[in-house]
Parts: C-alpha cells; sequence; structure tokens
C-alpha cells in the first residue's frame, strides 16, 4: 500500500498491525512445514 501525506496515525498503525499479522501466518506456515519435512526425513 502506498502512504498518503500526511499519513493518518490511525490508518497507518492500523496497516503496521495488519502486516504484522501477515507476516506471522506466514512464518508459523513456514515453521510448521519445516517440522513436517524434519519428521518425515527422520521416518517418525
Amino acid at each position: 500500500d502506498l502512504l498518503e501525506k500526511p499519513a493518518d496515525l490511525d490508518t497507518l498503525t492500523e496497516k503496521i498491525k495488519d502486516a504484522q499479522t501477515k507476516k506471522m501466518v506466514l512464518v508459523e506456515k513456514k515453521n510448521e512445514q519445516a517440522i513436517r519435512d524434519i519428521i518425515a526425513s527422520k521416518g517418525w
């Protein structure tokens, strides 16, 4: 998203929180896949 100038602080804060949430979901999915790969390679 492009930011408007001057940026509304509430809007900016909301966009940051949304981005943090999306990043957390991506990191969690990546971690879960890494765990699955390790388990599969160990034959558990």
